[in-house]
């Protein structure tokens, strides 16, 4: 045989393969001869693994090799009960197939019926039916199939089961039947089903049965006993415990008056009996018309015995009564056969018998009540214990919230944080924003300086025209005084002067231009340097928004998790507080069921009054033990009905609170949005300035263009002026030639006029051009002015905002402050409930130390 190597999880390649559905590997391995029963770590063969995985074909090969369907894991389960989880019918087919025990228990003791009607699948419960599987199983809680289906509301299970005739009266370890539980749980079509099903039953029952006839039978049987052996003691004894027995078989569903009237008819019974003399010996006629007559009352009370369970069966409130009566009305057979002996060694008359017998009822009613009592006491305990187990829970529960709490506080002070991280950053970015207003101040300043400049420079042209039209002048001037030699000479000196003052204002000039491109080199790198610095702070100011928008989101996921806990600790807590109902509805019922047994237990105690006077201690004593119980169990009732009060005021704190959190948390959530909202518009803000800083860059760059090419024209009028200078020193050189030189100067002179009157045209339409940019760069200014004012109305708003962000969070510490005083209260209040259990537990320890004392 081949053993496969184990994993680290103990799984071998069988196993894998399983698993993963490769039925061609697991071909291969079983073909190998492979060990097919090997187990896992927890204990599951391949076979399981298959059914788990629902790989019906690597399931019927293992089945085919010899594959053991009964092996269980390590939680009990075997394969079937894997099948019917899944509701795979084939393979729960095949596996019956081969062998399949379909009475395997789990570790929680279900079967695979059991397993089905827990789960709620209907078909496969039908198709296990069809299988006669055992219906009388029960889980570990005493739980069977039907009981199971009602508890589950499954209306169509419950139908299939009783239609297989499942036991109906069947009852847990609490003592509660398939009905109790359908009322508890208000599943009325399932409690109006099981009714049907049980008037169905009795009416097929009185068709079928006579109980007159049975009770005739038995009392001639009796009579044929009686008729052979009347003279012995023995004989009268035995009679006498039939009589018992049957008294015992009918009063197992009476009340006690109907009880009492029978114990009357037989000690009837046996006082004749016993007064027979033994010479004389009776006809049978008459010792049987006796038997009829106690045969026809057992009957009739029988037919009231069965109308009155008719009549409990229809009842809505089920309570386990019939229980407890037919285990009050049980007697001991030792104790009989004891007190027999003590007649016969006694050999009292028939009264003292008929005292006796009736003090033996009383006696054993008292034993049967205390032993009512203690059961009784022993279902308190258990309730306590689940009452201890509740608020055990209900501290878990307070614990988690104090946990929560706790978790609200820290997140609390996580948003004050991000609030004044987001206060920090909008101080900066309003810095920013006053550094970027103060280089739009300086641009505007300097703008101001150009446009001097430039006013200036239109100045020295209109001066240079001037000038022009003045040399124009004199040369007129010259033409008309040529042939004034004298006076050439003056002129020429004159002429020299005028030079030399242009080329000093040509000097003073250039000196201008080279201060003014300086200036604009200044500026330009300063308008570049802040331009670098506004991308940084932009790319900072990015990047914080982003960190800012994960946190929020972290937040929020935070915020929605935690919103889901509390719902489900919320919903725990409603399913804890219907429990706690239901105990209480449940103690309600048994404390009316207790008052029903008083009233009956004091009733024979008035109707036995005639008994010994020891009996009449002995049964006032178990009374006023009874009543102190009673009253025990009526304060405890009201101490655990003022705990759950407690609990529900509790349970609604708590619900409040959630419900403040809840509207907490949303409101955090939409101050977060508005601050989003506003953090984009800043970016968007931003992005505009960023825009029209961009836009202004051509215009600064045309602005530098225009400069050059007023430079070049400068430059071009200087050298024109050289060239007048020269033409002017060969006018002079020339001055004493004839008219050649004169025609020679007019034709310069016009040509250097004609120049400066177009480059004069050329520079008047430059300056219309500058002031075009000037008059746009003024309502650019504007503009600049008008977002300053609304950068500055945002901003009010923005503070405004963060007022209002700020007042929250004072009511949101102040509704922290109110939920941890709340917390300090329950928690008190926790600690008393404790103190107070303590204090029930050690009552009731004393009290049934008392009780097993007396008794």
């Amino acid at each position: 045989m081949w053993k496969p190597c184990l994993s680290s999880q103990e799984k071998t390649a069988l196993h894998l393969a399983c698993a993963h559905g490769h039925p061609g590997v697991v071909a291969d391995l079983v073909a190998r001869k492979c060990q097919l029963n090997l187990t896992d770590s927890e204990n599951r063969t391949a076979l399981i693994k298959a059914v788990q995985c629902q790989e019906e074909v690597c399931a019927s090969i293992l089945l085919e090799h010899g594959a053991n369907p009964n092996v269980r894991d390590m939680y009990g389960n075997t394969a079937l009960h894997y099948a019917i989880d899944n509701e795979n019918i084939s393979m729960a087919r095949k596996l019956l197939a081969y062998g399949a025990d379909i009475e395997a228990r789990s570790q929680d003791g279900h079967t695979s019926l059991l397993l089905a009607v827990n789960r709620k699948k209907e078909q496969m419960v039908a198709f296990l039916l069809k299988k006669k599987p055992d219906l009388t199983a029960i889980d570990d809680f005493g739980r069977t199939a039907l009981i199971l289906a009602a508890r589950n509301g499954s209306t169509s299970v419950v139908y299939q089961l009783l239609q297989h005739n499942i036991d109906v009266f069947c009852q847990d370890i609490s003592g509660w039947t398939a009905e109790d539980y359908a009322v508890a749980s208000k599943f009325q079509a399932i409690r109006g089903i099981i009714s049907e099903y049980k008037a169905n039953k009795r009416r097929k029952s009185l068709q079928n049965s006579d109980p007159e006839q049975d009770l005739e039978t038995t009392s001639e049987g009796e009579q044929e006993r009686l008729e052979g052996c009347e003279s012995s003691q023995p004989q009268v004894e035995e009679k006498m415990k039939k009589c018992r027995n049957k008294k015992m078989e009918v009063s197992r569903n009476v009340h006690a008056d109907d009880s009492d009237n029978y114990n009357d008819d037989v000690d009837e019974l046996i006082h004749k009996i016993k007064n027979r003399k033994p010479d004389n010996h009776q006809s049978p006629g008459k010792e049987n018309g006796e038997f009829d007559r106690l045969a026809r009352k057992t009957s009739n009370e029988k037919s009231k015995v069965k109308s009155q369970i008719y009549f409990r069966d229809d009842l809505n409130d089920i309570t386990g009564s019939s229980e407890k009566t037919s285990e009050d009305d049980e007697l001991p057979y030792s104790d009989d056969k004891n007190f027999m002996l003590l007649i016969e060694q006694s050999g009292m008359e028939c009264k003292d018998f008929v005292s006796l017998l009736k003090s033996k009822n009383a006696t054993a009613a008292c034993g049967r009540s205390i032993e009512d009592q203690k059961c009784y006491c022993e279902q308190l305990k258990v309730k306590f214990q689940k009452m201890k187990n509740n608020i055990s829970v209900l501290q878990k529960v307070l614990s988690e919230t104090d946990k929560t709490k706790s978790q609200s506080e820290h997140q609390n002070l996580q948003g004050k944080k991000k609030l004044c991280n987001l206060r920090f950053i909008l101080q900066q970015q309003e810095e920013e924003r006053i550094k970027a207003e103060e280089l739009y101040e300086k641009d505007t300043e300097e703008l101001k300086i150009m446009e001097e400049q430039y006013r200036t420079q239109t100045e020295v042209k209109k001066q240079s025209k001037l000038t022009l039209k003045s040399l124009e002048v004199e040369l007129k001037t010259v033409r008309s005084n040529l042939n004034q030699n004298s006076h050439t000479h003056e002129k020429e000196r004159d002429l020299w002067q005028e030079n030399h003052l242009m080329r000093d204002e040509i000097a003073r000039l250039r000196l201008e231009i080279d201060t003014i491109k300086h200036q604009n080199q200044e500026t330009e790198n300063k308008y570049f340097k802040d331009i670098e610095i506004i991308k940084e702070n932009n790319e900072d100011l990015e990047k914080t928004l982003k960190l800012n928008e994960e946190t929020l989101t972290k937040t929020i996921t935070r915020y929605s998790k935690e919103l889901n806990v509390l719902m489900d600790e919320n919903t725990m807590l409603n399913f804890e507080l219907q429990k706690e109902k239901q105990s209480t509805s449940r103690l309600e019922t048994e404390m009316e069921s207790c008052h029903c047994r008083l009233a009956a237990a004091l009733c024979d105690h008035d109707q036995r009054q005639s008994s010994k006077g020891d009996l009449q201690l002995a049964f006032q004593n178990t009374v006023n033990e009874w009543c102190h119980l009673q009253e025990d169990t009526n304060s405890h009732i009201q101490i655990l009905s003022q705990q759950l009060s407690k609990a529900e005021s509790t349970s609604s704190g708590l619900e409040t609170e959630l419900h403040y959190e809840r509207e907490a948390l949303k409101e955090k959530t939409l101050h977060i949005e508005h601050m989003q909202g506003v953090l984009s518009r800043t970016q968007r803000r931003l992005e505009d300035i960023e825009h029209m800083y961009q836009n202004d860059q051509p215009i600064l760059e045309k602005y530098v263009r225009k400069q050059q090419s007023v430079e070049d024209g400068l430059f071009h009028l200087q050298s024109q002026n050289l060239l007048y200078q020269q033409q002017c020193n060969d006018a002079r050189k020339k001055a004493d030639n004839q008219e050649k030189t004169i025609i020679n100067i007019q034709v310069k002179c016009e040509d250097t006029v004609e120049k400066l009157q177009a480059e004069c045209r050329k520079l008047e339409e430059n300056n219309k051009g500058l002031m075009k940019e000037c008059t746009l760069l003024k309502e650019r200014q504007c503009q600049y002015e008008k977002e300053k004012e609304e950068r500055e109305v945002v901003r009010r708003q923005l503070q405004r905002e963060v007022d209002d962000a700020l007042n929250k969070q004072l009511l949101l510490e102040a509704m922290l402050e109110i939920s941890s005083e709340r917390r300090i209260n329950l928690e008190d209040e926790a600690r008393s409930l404790k103190k107070k259990l303590g204090q029930m537990r050690s009552q009731v320890c004393m009290k049934l130390s008392m009780s097993t004392a007396t008794l």
